[in-house]
């Protein structure tokens, strides 16, 4: 009577699962599933490391993108002070054009005449150290644009290798393929009156590893995708920003057309947002592949875990 509803158990099951193979037995199937599903933690972990080292390449990216942002906002607006410093000096040159003074104007004259002077040369001292501060600021875009175009380079690296392999792909498949291969066998275990005890460390491994069935996987390459893509075109921009900003600075172009290098100061700024825009665009999308490999380094553990128990 016994195996009668045994049989009866059996039938509908293999409606529903492939009955044509003989069903592992519980240690043959464990031992199955630990082969193809123990390492795969170590696979995610590697990956998740790299992941972290390329979210914190690229937030340095970010801040010195704004760094070079910040650079040259200030250098605008010294620039704007030497322009007031100029054309506050072309305005005592005019006011010194005057009549010829008559004898009765001698002093005032004479105080007039050291009044511009004095003014004149404290103009001219503030306008070389204004000047300086002007270089300064730009070789300082220019250092920071190009240390943000490197930390795009070394992004563009990481992330563009920072993928699934067919490896680990070929692994997952076969976990997969092992744990189902486990829920044959523990029902087949269970027709057969197995040992309790190996019942449920039978169930505790189903459990804990019948969530690779729903990890997307492609989810941690198209973040991937995404931070390649964004470091990728802030290479681009860091770049053209770093020789626009060099010449900019260049004395050719300073001592030369004002307008020439205002346009290049203001290409150079908008350059640089842009860099400091696409760094951290590759951040988030750094952060989000992290997020993915968390939860799949966390089934991955769990797996692991009750497949050594």
């Amino acid at each position: 009577m016994k195996k009668l509803h045994n049989i009866l158990y059996i039938a509908p099951m293999c409606m529903i699962f492939s009955c044509d193979a003989t069903p592992l037995a519980p240690d043959v199937a464990i031992a199955n599933a630990r082969m193809h599903c123990d390492t795969i933690s170590q696979s995610f972990k590697s990956m998740k490391t790299m992941a972290q080292v390329n979210t914190a390449v690229t937030g340095v990216g970010t801040a010195v993108g704004a760094g070079a942002t910040i650079a040259g906002i200030a250098k605008a607006s010294t620039d704007q002070q030497i322009e007031k410093l100029i054309h506050d000096v072309r305005q005592r040159e005019t006011m010194a054009d005057i009549p010829a003074p008559t004898i009765d104007d001698g002093q005032d004259f004479i105080d007039s005449t050291m009044e511009l002077v004095h003014g004149t040369t404290k103009n001219d001292g503030q306008k070389s150290k204004l000047e300086q501060r002007s270089k300064n600021l730009g070789n300082l875009r220019t250092g920071l644009l190009a240390t943000n175009t490197a930390t795009n380079v070394a992004g563009t690296i990481i992330a563009a290798n920072n993928r699934t392999d067919q490896d680990l792909r070929t692994q997952l498949d076969n976990c997969i393929k092992s744990i189902r291969d486990l829920q044959d066998s523990r029902m087949q275990a269970q027709i057969n009156n197995a040992d309790p005890a190996v019942l449920q460390r039978m169930d505790n491994i189903i459990t804990a590893c019948r969530e690779y069935d729903t990890l997307d996987v492609g989810k941690i390459d198209s973040k991937a995708t995404g931070a390649a893509i964004s470091s990728g075109v802030g290479i681009a921009v860091g770049t053209a920003g770093t020789i626009t900003s060099a010449a900019a600075n260049s004395d050719s172009v300073r001592n030369g057309d004002d307008t020439r290098e205002k346009n290049l100061n203001t290409a150079s700024n908008v350059l640089a947002a842009g860099a400091t825009v696409t760094s951290g665009i590759a951040t988030v999308f750094n952060a989000q592949q992290i997020s993915t490999l968390n939860t799949a380094q966390k089934i991955a553990t769990q797996c692991s875990e009750a497949l050594n128990q």
